[in-house]
């Protein structure tokens, strides 16, 4: 399920891109709350009283993007930056880390399971 975690064009299974989602989306919230926690312990930007209105906003920044990040680097190590197919991917990324950070990489977990571009094969 965690093999080849970190190669973006390696073709995996469903159940290989359910683990690249999981631990993808696990680093996507731990950078979020150390985040969040170092601006309220040592910037001093916000205080815990007053943190939700700034965790928020951040979450859906870093959830846009993680998604954008992730969706681009997978089509991009899979070859498909001169296919036009890939860019509906990049725009649900963007989207979904908007609406619903936690969903942001489900676009890159979906690319990983197509196979890797090769381009046109000559006559």
């Amino acid at each position: 399920m965690f093999r080849h975690i970190t190669d973006f064009s390696y073709k995996r299974s469903m159940s290989q891109a359910a683990g690249f989602y999981l631990v993808y989306t696990l680093m996507e919230v731990t950078f979020c709350v150390l985040v969040i926690w170092a601006c309220v312990e040592y910037l001093h930007i916000v205080t815990w009283q007053d943190v939700y209105k700034f965790a928020i906003p951040l979450t859906v920044l870093v959830g846009g993007l993680f998604g954008l990040m992730f969706t681009t680097g997978v089509a991009l190590k899979k070859n498909l930056k001169s296919e036009v197919s890939f860019l509906p991917f990049i725009v649900m990324a963007s989207y979904l880390g908007i609406v619903a950070p936690f969903l942001a990489l489900m676009p890159a977990a979906y690319l990983t399971m197509q196979d890797q571009w090769k381009g046109r094969e000559e006559s």
